[in-house]
């Protein structure tokens, strides 16, 4: 089991230099998420959609008010196309599914690292579809 599976997660990255990243871990609730970016105002937050006391969706709100620099990645086992709507809205710029987490958190990481948006195929594959059932249905 991976760490993302097995607990909340917040990770807070920030530059060292051409291609390196330092990682800061603090692992918890969503509001302990929030409150480090005030002063560590990192690069690079990565939130578990489903932690306690304040989901992920939440804690993005809340830290784009406080750090708008800061690049949201959120991890999730859910893959539906109004939560992807909902991490856009919140100004998340990058979203990784759990079951995809091994293959694609690097690449998401350094995506965001170099201020390019990333979402899995499949969560934009979701949202499409979506839109697709929509216009099928109200025409």
């Amino acid at each position: 089991m991976d760490l993302a599976e097995s607990m909340s997660l917040q990770a807070a990255g920030s530059s060292a230099g051409k291609g390196q990243i330092i990682w800061n871990f603090v692992v918890g609730r969503g509001r302990e998420a929030v409150e480090p970016t005030t002063e560590l105002t990192p690069e690079i937050a990565v939130l578990d959609v489903t932690m306690p006391e304040l989901n992920g969706i939440e804690a993005a709100r809340q830290i784009q008010k406080v750090s708008p620099n800061t690049a949201i990645l959120i991890l999730s086992v859910h893959h539906s196309a109004q939560l992807v709507r909902d991490v856009v809205e919140a100004g998340v710029r990058g979203y990784v599914e759990k079951s995809d987490f091994q293959r694609d958190l690097v690449t998401a990481i350094e995506a965001l690292a170099n201020h390019e948006p990333f979402f899995t195929t499949r969560s934009i594959e979701v949202v499409l579809s979506s839109n697709r059932a929509v216009r099928v249905a109200t025409t």
